[in-house]
């Protein structure tokens, strides 16, 4: 990429250098390590959107991302890792502490946002590239990450999709902002799970409609017209839960108690990028 600013040049190629920098080489293609020193590992949510940023650029990262990542997709429920079946990884570490047990991260799945970030992505490669071969290949991975946004996602059966960790070993947040006092109230009171996450069911759209866009390349009519039906129903139910007048955007989340965390926070910014949003919410949620 080259422009007539030499500044704005150089700021590219030092970032596209980072980047190669960053990515390691597996069985599956590049992907992507979320940092150094102590985040130079494999994380799922940081390398998935990452693929996302630069399938305009390299398709093959997300080709690499996705094919790791469906090797490495839960198939047994273990609550020290967080892990149930289809739910996508959200690190693994190979250190002494990891393989001693004495942090769950050896293969730690405590992320509530990477197994529909696993189907958005694999959509999104698929539109970018046409590559029905690896959609194909990935299928029955997407159909397993569906399944346990379903079943295990919303923990209390209301269409919303729910974290709460299961050991007093894992992360207490499990989204992108997993600080322990990250999810609060308007009043400071930290909210308590399970914790339903605007952005979350903003991500669980995008998974329905990506689903959908790969069924129906596959041949998967019936199967693609159902998931944009639970899309539909998703969406109309997040604007009747989620929407605040007052706030005059989405609130950041819903406790456990299905009270909402009445915060302006840039975690509704994401119902805009899925589409979840309702047109009319637009202009009011990227003015606040």
């Amino acid at each position: 990429m080259t422009t007539s600013n030499e500044i704005f040049n150089e700021a590219v190629g030092r970032s596209m250098s980072d980047l190669y920098m960053l990515a390691t080489n597996t069985p599956y293609g590049p992907y992507p390590y979320a940092g150094i020193p102590w985040f130079s590992t494999f994380f799922g949510r940081d390398a998935l959107i990452t693929a996302m940023e630069t399938l305009w650029l390299d398709p093959g990262i997300a080709r690499g991302v996705l094919g790791y990542l469906a090797a490495n997709q839960a198939t047994t429920s273990d609550p020290s890792a967080d892990a149930e079946p289809g739910k996508i990884l959200h690190e693994s570490r190979k250190g002494e502490m990891a393989n001693l047990g004495e942090v769950p991260f050896r293969r730690y799945y405590g992320s509530i946002d990477s197994t529909p970030l696993f189907v958005m992505l694999a959509g999104a490669y698929l539109d970018r590239t046409h590559d029905l071969a690896t959609a194909r290949a990935l299928w029955p991975h997407i159909q397993a990450a569906l399944r346990w946004i379903a079943k295990y996602g919303d923990r209390d059966g209301d269409g919303f999709v729910e974290y709460g960790r299961r050991s007093a070993e894992g992360l207490l947040n499990q989204g992108w902002k997993d600080s322990r006092d990250s999810i609060f109230h308007a009043d400071g009171t930290l909210a308590e799970g399970p914790i339903a996450l605007a952005e979350v069911q903003a991500y669980v759209y995008g998974a329905w409609t990506s689903a959908a866009r790969i069924a129906r390349s596959l041949g998967h009519t019936g199967r693609a017209a159902a998931l944009d039906a639970r899309a539909a129903q998703l969406r109309q139910r997040f604007d009747e839960a989620f929407f605040d007048e007052a706030l005059g955007t989405y609130v950041l989340a819903l406790d456990g108690d299905k009270r909402p965390c009445r915060v302006l926070s840039s975690n509704a910014g994401h119902a805009l990028y899925t589409g979840i949003a309702l047109p009319e919410r637009a202009a009011p949620v990227a003015a606040a």
